[in-house]
């Protein structure tokens, strides 16, 4: 009867587990490497694609409610401009002739500027958005190893290490076999549970620096307008500097992304080779699924920081 229990217990209940602890962490690679599929509508698109009637809205704004405001200050600026250099040239007194002409080219810039303020902004974000379109499809056409998920899913059937990871658990003694299986059970749960949370998380970081790129766009005209004053320039450079952390943002994204899937597919590939007796085999396994959780769990940390380490870029 003990032997019939021991049996059951080894052969039935323990490959069962095995079997589901090798279904999550077959559907977590699987999932982790399709990111870039489910990810690339959010990552491909500039500000007028990604919503266009907002955009719309938005540049609207730009043009009919800001832009105006924007003129005001910039006819401050100038005008505080023309009366310093008036007063410094001693009330025209030592005045040389060129500094209108300055004067006037500085205007000329200015207004250039000004009218054109919001298509430079969205200029900046059209430019990253395509370098980005870039890196997304080097990194989908090389797949980094020239792996995707079906050719991990032919490769893990192939070499038959679903059957030799069920075998090795199965030798193990029945306390030692069960605390493993119980371990692998809930660590490729959460793993699992993680890799199904992390394209909403990507998804989300994505939309608030959209959010936020739509209303630095809309009050370009202000910060532009300040460019050429030596005690508001300040506020304009700052500007500028946002504006390019914003932008290429996405491309940090992009980078931090492909850095997550080459190390899970280095850990995925050394666990679907894993070779030698039981032990060592259900070791790498541990190993794979434990590092997995990890790089996940960090990524998703990086990921969260990614506005703050472009605005350290670029500050």
């Amino acid at each position: 009867m003990k032997f019939l229990m021991d049996k059951i217990v080894k052969d039935w209940l323990m490959g069962f587990l095995a079997n589901i602890v090798f279904f999550n962490y077959k559907a977590m690679c699987v999932n982790t490497l399709a990111i870039t599929t489910f990810l690339s509508d959010d990552l491909t698109k500039d500000l007028s694609s990604w919503n266009t009637g907002v955009f719309n809205i938005i540049s609207t704004i730009s043009h009919n409610f800001i832009l105006p405001i924007a003129i005001l200050i910039v006819t401050y600026v100038m005008v505080y401009e023309l009366v310093t250099m008036v007063i410094n040239s001693n009330n025209f007194h030592d005045m040389d002739i060129s500094v209108f002409f300055r004067w006037f080219f500085k205007l000329f810039i200015a207004i250039v500027l000004l009218n054109h303020s919001f298509d430079i902004v969205s200029g900046i974000f059209e430019i990253t958005t395509q370098l980005t379109k870039q890196i997304l499809d080097y990194i989908q056409g090389t797949s980094l190893h020239g792996l995707d998920p079906t050719a991990l899913t032919e490769m893990i059937n192939n070499t038959g290490f679903k059957d030799t990871f069920v075998e090795a658990l199965t030798e193990m003694d029945i306390g030692d076999g069960m605390s493993v299986i119980i371990l692998l059970t809930v660590v490729s749960l959460i793993a699992a549970l993680i890799g199904l949370i992390f394209v909403p998380i990507i998804s989300l970081v994505v939309i608030v620096r959209y959010m936020y790129s739509y209303i630095y766009a809309a009050f370009a005209p202000i910060t532009f307008a300040t460019l050429g004053s030596r005690e508001l320039g300040h506020s304009g450079k700052r500007y500028i500097h946002n504006i390019l952390a914003l932008a290429f943002q996405l491309v940090i994204i992009i980078i931090v992304i492909a850095i997550y899937l080459g190390s899970c597919q280095n850990v995925m590939l050394s666990a679907v080779s894993a070779t030698g007796d039981a032990a060592e085999i259900i070791d790498t396994f541990q190993n794979a699924v434990t590092t997995n959780l990890l790089i996940s769990i960090m990524t998703i940390f990086v990921l969260l920081k990614t506005e703050s380490i472009s605005k350290a870029i670029f500050s």
